[in-house]
């Protein structure tokens, strides 16, 4: 089956991803270049994997160019990041046993990283980790449909959206 592939710029960056594969992307700043870059990507992907005993199927080539974005600026210093379609769907609960293995894999890999650390880089790292106020960090899906405008694909949000936004103005989400 051929895979999807998403792309979005920001800042000048583009960012080529498979939404079926967290963390599969490719990045640079020529659009064509970061798109063809996934191809290798996702090849490493799947040798990343294979490393940790996990087995990625159902992938082929060709590669399909689902959606291009650039990201834009609504407001003064407020921009807009991109709201894919295709974007990958919540996990399911039949789906948990396997991203637990995913998770599990990058786990062993940020310890066998972390363990070249100096003591200096350690407790830097650490007081990073302690001071970061875990409870405010938030994830919300902004309600809205799918569509498109001026060529580009587009979320259209929903009227309970300026509530959001309301919510976001002292940059935390209450509720």
């Amino acid at each position: 089956m051929p895979y999807i592939v998403c792309a979005e710029e920001m800042d000048g960056q583009w960012i080529a991803h498979v939404p079926d594969l967290p963390g599969s992307f490719s990045t640079h700043k020529d659009r064509e270049t970061a798109i063809g870059g996934m191809p290798a990507a996702v090849e490493a992907y799947i040798a990343w994997a294979g490393g940790h005993g996990l087995h990625i199927s159902g992938l082929s080539a060709p590669m399909i160019v689902s959606e291009v974005i650039r990201s834009w600026m609504y407001e003064d210093e407020y921009e807009v990041n991109a709201f894919f379609a295709s974007d990958r769907p919540p996990v399911t609960v039949d789906e948990l046993p396997e991203y637990e293995l995913l998770l599990g894999a990058a786990h062993k890999d940020l310890l066998a990283e972390t363990q070249n650390l100096t003591p200096e880089q350690l407790l830097t790292f650490s007081a990073m980790l302690l001071s970061a106020d875990l409870d405010s960090i938030t994830n919300v899906v902004a309600p809205g449909s799918p569509g498109s405008a001026g060529g580009a694909s587009v979320v259209f949000l929903s009227d309970s959206v300026s509530g959001l936004w309301a919510d976001l103005e002292d940059g935390r989400i209450d509720g």
